[in-house]
C-alpha cells in the first residue's frame, strides 16, 4: 500500500506525476455513501471504476484497468471546512496497466 500524509508528500506526486508526461483518466464514481458520525465527523464508501492510459486523448475505448472499493474519513476543522483525513482505496479488479497512486 502507497501513502501520502501531508501537503508537501501530496505535493511532490503530482510534481512527479506531471513529470511523466500526458495521461489520461476518468474515475467513475458509483454506490456513494456518507455516514455522518457526528457535527464534525463523517465518512464515505463508493465504488471506484477507473479508466486510465499514458496518453493524450483520443485513446482507444478498454475496460475499466481498476474496481475497488473506497472509503473516506472527513473532519470540519476550526474554520467551518470539511477535509479528508483518509483514502482507503482497496483495489477488487484490476489488469497490469500502472496506475499512478
Amino acid at each position: 500500500m502507497k501513502t501520502h500524509s501531508g501537503r508537501e508528500a501530496i505535493k511532490a506526486f503530482y510534481a512527479q506525476r506531471k513529470a511523466r508526461g500526458p495521461r489520461t483518466s476518468r474515475h467513475v464514481i458509483s454506490n456513494f455513501r456518507v455516514a455522518v458520525a457526528d457535527r464534525d465527523h463523517a465518512s464515505t464508501q463508493w465504488v471506484l471504476s477507473l479508466y486510465a492510459a499514458d496518453g493524450a486523448p483520443v485513446l482507444p475505448s478498454k475496460p475499466p484497468i481498476m474496481l475497488a472499493d473506497v472509503s473516506e474519513a472527513l473532519v470540519r476543522e476550526p474554520d467551518g471546512v470539511w477535509r479528508y483525513r483518509s483514502r482507503t482505496i482497496t483495489a477488487v479488479f484490476r489488469d497490469d496497466t500502472p496506475t499512478t497512486g
